[in-house]
């Protein structure tokens, strides 16, 4: 047991944990600013599709043809997790067995590369925290799981919290009406008729 705990987390440095994610913080930042701006672009997706699946949802609330479920953002992006939750398993399960078991070593390599595809945009993060701990593969799934929620929340409450590339419409005026019915037509204008007049 001691060997499997052991390989599933790795020791950490003895100093405050928030002082040393603030120290891996700052490295993604220095080190990896392509994987920054993807994870940011990939969070920046997640948060309008569901933004606007709650909207669609509250205006089916308010016209009473669906009941309000906070809840369902959650699952929406828990579902689409699926397949980052099975590559995490994958890793996590072959990681303790790897160096003594053959089926273990091809599981943990074809996850990882599984991984390295599909969660191209977390390349970054997961080399900085550590590229052989499997318990990242799984910490890589929250961000999403919190901010799809929290977006489907605001969706749904029509409440937003980026109006980055929003375009505002002009207001328009109406013009000035005038006195006069619209048809009218005065007496003195050449091509009207006696009959008219």
């Amino acid at each position: 047991f001691t060997s499997i705990s052991a390989s599933l987390f790795p020791s950490f440095p003895s100093v405050k944990i928030t002082k040393y994610a603030k120290l891996l913080i700052i490295r993604i930042i220095k080190e990896h600013p392509v994987s920054k701006l993807l994870v940011s672009a990939y969070l920046y997706l997640i948060y309008s599709v569901l933004w606007e699946r709650g909207g669609q949802d509250r205006i089916r609330v308010d016209g009473g043809r669906a009941e309000k479920k906070p809840i369902k953002g959650f699952f929406i992006i828990l579902a689409a997790n699926i397949p980052n939750i099975l590559i995490a398993l994958i890793i996590l399960v072959s990681q303790p067995f790897k160096a003594t078991q053959s089926w273990a070593l091809t599981l943990n390599v074809a996850g990882r590369s599984f991984a390295l595809l599909w969660e191209a945009m977390y390349a970054g993060v997961v080399s900085v925290f550590s590229p052989h701990n499997p318990i990242i593969h799984v910490l890589d799934i929250l961000p999403a799981l919190f901010v799809g929620t929290a977006a489907y929340l605001l969706g749904l409450n029509n409440k937003r919290l980026v109006r980055l590339f929003e375009l505002k419409q002009p207001e328009k005026k109406e013009p000035a009406k005038l006195n006069q019915p619209e048809h009218s037509v005065k007496p003195d204008q050449p091509g009207t008729s006696d009959a008219e007049k």
